[in-house]
């Protein structure tokens, strides 16, 4: 059993990788989704932008769910959005094709 300052000295060298851990823990989370995966499979596939409304008809899902996918995507900085008019269309970042890489995804 270890005594109080070693102790405190081990939480200490571990509070310093609290950040990167939650950065990593955050990006996991958004990995662990079958709709957020298609969805850079499908960005990945078409190598170009796709629009909000086209995911939404593909992955046979509302605009909104879409939407709101996306959202967590980009503030991880998995893609990045255009506008045109009204329309949002989105495509990967850097970021995301090494992670599919990574992930070891094929696209075929």
């Amino acid at each position: 059993m270890i005594n109080v300052k070693e102790r405190n000295k081990i939480q200490q060298w571990l509070q310093r990788f609290s950040p990167d851990i939650r950065k990593q823990s955050d990006l996991y989370h958004i990995l662990s989704d079958p709709t957020r995966i298609k969805t850079l499979l499908l960005l990945k596939r078409e190598d170009k932008v796709l629009c909000v409304s086209d995911l939404a008809i593909i992955l046979n899902i509302s605009v909104s769910a879409v939407s709101h996918q996306l959202g967590l995507m980009e503030r991880a900085n998995l893609v990045e959005s255009t506008k045109d008019g009204k329309m949002v269309c989105y495509s990967l970042t850097p970021r995301s094709s090494d992670l599919i890489k990574l992930v070891g995804l094929k696209i075929a």
